[in-house]
């Protein structure tokens, strides 16, 4: 149980695969004193007719019932609650976020790409692994994914692909042990929805790749031999990471969960956003790559706080 004279502030993200609630000090908000991730696929079913299902919005609700009973544990002051690409291009997103509303005491809001890209900036800039080099950061969701070049001081470039996991899976059918044709096709759906990439490296060229949350929580889980949850990133070994990647896609879905670092709700998205990767490397050596305890709901929490970076 919190201290009830601490202040609190807390954010939630309501991503198409994830929702994620972070609460920090108001005074001293990183790092974050609680993190939770819930899988709640609210894009489930539903990405290629752009709507959410029923079902989806009771997984939703129940959620976000479970995450309000947390908030009432701590002392919170304000709340920032945001809905991403499932829910901003779903037919119905509006009538689904006004039954959401009524879970949580806060009004949630339906942003653009653009600004999910600004906010994912935000919260990893808020880690102090950004410097005045140029990085190329991703964010791979399950119905888009964010990719913004930047420093610590100003974004130069930032997109919002309609691209992501959950979305390649509903329209690429995977075996549960992917063959050598599932994994082209995965790999030419990124690369034929992302092709001004490879120009917008060249332009910028950016020293690191720094990836966030998801995916690349679990292969930081996996590779880094002695865990260090205090340091709020993590610098891979590219090789080793390339690896491990295709360790995942040599292994039948029913037995990933038992690989070190997936956990249940990711066994499945996990391979698309390690193609995802592999494309990446393929086309652009980067000298550093690394993952990002903080995105969008640091990003937040950092707008409440007026914290400078």
């Amino acid at each position: 149980m919190a201290s009830s004279w601490v202040k609190h502030v807390a954010a939630l993200d309501l991503g198409t695969n994830t929702f994620n609630l972070i609460i920090s000090q108001d005074d001293k908000p990183f790092p974050p004193v609680y993190r939770a991730e819930k899988g709640v696929f609210i894009g489930k079913g539903g990405l290629k007719n752009k709507t959410i299902l029923p079902e989806a919005l009771i997984r939703a609700k129940n959620v976000l019932k479970e995450y309000s009973n947390i908030l009432k544990e701590y002392n919170v002051i304000q709340i920032s609650a945001v809905a991403t690409e499932a829910i901003r291009n779903a037919n119905n997103g509006s009538e689904i976020l006004e039954k959401l509303d009524t879970e949580i005491p806060s009004s949630i809001q339906k942003i653009n790409g653009k600004r999910e890209a600004e906010l994912i900036w935000s919260g990893v800039a808020s880690s102090g692994l950004l410097t005045d080099k140029t990085a190329m950061i991703i964010d791979i969701g399950g119905a888009s994914t964010e990719i913004i070049i930047a420093n610590n001081d100003h974004i130069k470039w930032l997109k919002s692909y309609k691209v992501g996991v959950s979305r390649a899976l509903e329209l690429i059918p995977v075996n549960d042990l992917p063959s050598e044709k599932d994994l082209s096709a995965l790999s030419e759906y990124f690369k034929s929805n992302m092709k001004d990439l490879n120009d917008i490296l060249v332009k910028f060229q950016p020293e690191s790749l720094i990836g966030t949350a998801g995916s690349f929580d679990s292969w930081r889980k996996n590779l880094e031999i002695k865990n260090n949850d205090s340091i709020p990133f993590y610098k891979f070994i590219a090789d080793n990471l390339i690896d491990l990647i295709r360790k995942i896609n040599k292994t039948p879905l029913q037995d990933r969960a038992a690989i070190k670092g997936i956990p249940e709700l990711r066994k499945e998205t996990i391979v698309p956003a390690g193609i995802l990767i592999q494309n990446l490397l393929d086309i652009y050596n980067f000298k550093t790559v690394y993952q990002c305890d903080y995105s969008l709901a640091e990003g937040l929490i950092r707008e409440m706080t007026k914290k400078q970076i």
